[in-house]
C-alpha cells in the first residue's frame, strides 16, 4: 500500500473571490492567513532601489516563508503517523509472505523438476529425430557425392565407381522412410555416371588421338628437319664442288692465258731473231772463209724472217711405229697458236656456263667481267 500524502489533499479556490478553502480544519488557519496575504501582497511593486523599499519586500518575504515553513512543520507532524502504519504494514506483509513460501517452495520444486525432466525428454526427442532425418539425409546426398566427386576423374575410376553404386544395397535401416528418395539418387547418380563416363571415354579417346598426331606431327617435323639438313648439307657441298669447280676452270683459263701470252711473247723474240738474221743475211758476203756446219733451224728460220717468204717447211720428225720410221710434220706455230686459243675458248665458254647456271647472282657481274678479260688477253671474240 502506498503512504496516505496530506499533500494530495486538494485546495478549493474560489476564482470569483479568489480565496483558497481547505477540506482539513487543520489547515484552514494556514489557509486564512494565505488569503490575507494574497489580498495584501499580490501586485505589489517593490521600490528595491531605496533602503526602505528592500526591507519592505524583505519583510514581506519573511512573512511568506514563516508561513510556509510553518505549514511543511504541520504536514511533517500530521504525516508521520500513517507512516509509521504504514511501514508496519509492510513489514508484516513481508512476514508473512516469507513463511507463505516457505510452504509453496517444495510444492514448486516437484513441479518444476518434473516440468524440467519433461522438457528435457522433448528436446531429447527432437535433437535425436533431428540427427536421424539429418543422418537420412546426409546418406541421401551422399549418393549424390559419390557422382558429383568423379568429376574430372579418369574413365577407369569413374567406371568403378559406377559398378559400386549399381550393386549397393539399398538398407531400410539406413534411409527409412527416405528409402524412395535415396532410390531416386541413386538412379539419378547411376545416370549422370554413365552419361559421365561415355563423355570421359570420348575426352581420353580424343586427347590419346591428338596425342598421337602430335607425336606423328613431331615425327614428320625431326624427318623434314634432318631432310631439309640433308638437303643443306648437299647444298653446301655442292656449292663448295662449283666453287672449286669454277675456281680450277678459273685457274685453267688463268693458265692457259698466261700460256698463249708467254707463247705470243716467244713466237715475237723468235720472229724478231729471225728478222735481225735475214738482214745480216742480205749484206754482201764476206771473202770465202771455212764456214763453220749451218744449223738446219737457223736456215729455216731466217727463211720464214724472209720478206715475201713462205712459211718454211719444217724438218720431219721421226717417230717409231712398229719398228718403222715414219716421217711426221712438227705443228707449225701457227697451228700452236690455234689450238692454244682453241682450248682456251672452250674453257672460257665451260667457265660462262657455270657462271650463268650456278654462280650465285651477287657474284655474277665479276666473274663475267674475268672472263671478258680473259678474252681480250687472248684475243679471242666474244
Amino acid at each position: 500500500m502506498s503512504d496516505y500524502d496530506l499533500d494530495d489533499e486538494i485546495s478549493l479556490v474560489d476564482d470569483t473571490t479568489n480565496t483558497t478553502t481547505t477540506a482539513l480544519a487543520e489547515y484552514s488557519q494556514t489557509a486564512a492567513a494565505l488569503n490575507a496575504l494574497r489580498t495584501r501582497l499580490v501586485g505589489i511593486v517593490y521600490d528595491v532601489t531605496t533602503t526602505k523599499g528592500m526591507e519592505a519586500a524583505r519583510r514581506d518575504r519573511a512573512e511568506v516563508r514563516d508561513l510556509r515553513v510553518a505549514l511543511e512543520k504541520m504536514r511533517a507532524s500530521m504525516k508521520a503517523p500513517a507512516l509509521e502504519r504504514s511501514r508496519l504494514i509492510d513489514t508484516e506483509a513481508k512476514r508473512i509472505t516469507s513463511e507463505l513460501e516457505e510452504i509453496e517452495k517444495p510444492i514448486h520444486q516437484q513441479i518444476k523438476a518434473e516440468e524440467d525432466r519433461k522438457a528435457k525428454e522433448k528436446a531429447d526427442r527432437e535433437a535425436a529425430e533431428f540427427g536421424r532425418v539429418l543422418a537420412m539425409q546426409e546418406a541421401v546426398g551422399e549418393l549424390s557425392m559419390m557422382a558429383m566427386a568423379m568429376q574430372g576423374k579418369s574413365a577407369a575410376m569413374i567406371a568403378e565407381r559406377l559398378g559400386l553404386m549399381r550393386s549397393m544395397p539399398m538398407e531400410l535401416a539406413v534411409y527409412q522412410e527416405m528409402l524412395s528418395q535415396a532410390e531416386a539418387a541413386r538412379t539419378a547418380a547411376v545416370a549422370k555416371l554413365e552419361t559421365m563416363l561415355k563423355a570421359q571415354q570420348w575426352d581420353e579417346a580424343e586427347a590419346a588421338r591428338r596425342l598421337a598426331e602430335q607425336e606423328q606431327r613431331q615425327r614428320e617435323q625431326a624427318a623434314a628437319d634432318a631432310e631439309r639438313a640433308r638437303v643443306a648439307e648437299e647444298q653446301r657441298a655442292e656449292r663448295e664442288r662449283q666453287a672449286a669447280e669454277a675456281k680450277r676452270l678459273k685457274d685453267e683459263a688463268d693458265a692457259l692465258a698466261a700460256k698463249m701470252a708467254a707463247f705470243e711473247a716467244r713466237v715475237k723474240a723468235e720472229q724478231a731473231e729471225k728478222d735481225a738474221a735475214a738482214l745480216k743475211a742480205a749484206e754482201p758476203a764476206p771473202e770465202p772463209e771455212t764456214a763453220p756446219p749451218v744449223d738446219p733451224q737457223t736456215v729455216v728460220d731466217a727463211q720464214v724472217a724472209a720478206p715475201g717468204a713462205s712459211a718454211p717447211t719444217p724438218p720431219p720428225v721421226y717417230h717409231i711405229v712398229a719398228d718403222d720410221f715414219a716421217p711426221v710434220a712438227a705443228p707449225s706455230i701457227e697451228d700452236q697458236l690455234r689450238d692454244c686459243r682453241a682450248a682456251l675458248t672452250d674453257a672460257l665458254e665451260l667457265l660462262e656456263g657455270w657462271i650463268a647456271t650456278k654462280c650465285p647472282r651477287k657474284f655474277v657481274a665479276e666473274h663475267m667481267a674475268h672472263v671478258a678479260k680473259l678474252r681480250k688477253q687472248g684475243g679471242i671474240n666474244a
